[in-house]
């Protein structure tokens, strides 16, 4: 018992000094590879020390039928990629609060008499739905509904409150600025 436990230790430390020596000849090729994915050199370095982590932590269940070198590339190309989505998902998180903070941050006299232009917009929008998607969005975002409990009370089923809202929400979306629908849903999530 003693003896495989030793041999197991062995292992382990060749193992180890051969991908710290794979890690130290191919980190800066990884890197500028990284690098031309993502733009920023921490980052790239970052996302490079990762993905050697994510290897090393994960060795023992992979199953590698390529050479390491290009597993390594594909693996750091996978996970650059990741990163460039999220940055975009940021960004586009950002600019959404940017837009919400600069229509907040207006005067309070601008920002009540827009609020208010805003909200007669909105309430004209909703108006100007067929009647039973207007129904079905008033009961969902102003009543709070469930879809469940909206197909019960107008006595139609599920999927029929599902595509009235989704006509509801394309046709606002259609008939008001982006800026507007925005303002919309963020209004109906704060109630």
């Amino acid at each position: 018992m003693v003896e495989i436990k030793a041999q197991e230790s062995r292992t382990e430390t060749v193992d180890m000094v051969a991908f710290e020596k794979f890690f130290k000849s191919h980190y800066s090729g990884l890197c500028g590879y990284a690098f031309k994915l993502i733009r920023d050199v921490a980052t790239a370095e970052e996302v490079v020390q990762d993905t050697f982590v994510k290897i090393w932590e994960k060795r023992a269940a992979l199953n590698i039928t390529s050479s390491f070198e290009s597993y390594i590339f594909r693996a750091l190309h996978n996970n650059c990629m990741n990163v460039i989505r999220e940055n975009a998902r940021r960004k586009d998180m950002e600019k959404e609060v940017k837009l919400m903070t600069e229509y907040f941050d207006e005067p309070e006299d601008d920002n009540q008499l827009r609020q208010s232009l805003l909200e007669q917009r909105i309430i004209a929008a909703i108006h100007g739905l067929p009647e039973q998607c207007r129904q079905v969005f008033e009961l969902s975002k102003i009543e709070r509904l469930k879809y469940k409990e909206i197909a019960e009370k107008m006595n139609i089923s599920v999927k029929t409150v599902e595509n009235h809202m989704g006509r509801a929400l394309k046709k606002l979306r259609d008939d008001l600025a982006d800026e507007v629908f925005i303002m919309m849903i963020f209004l109906f999530a704060k109630q």
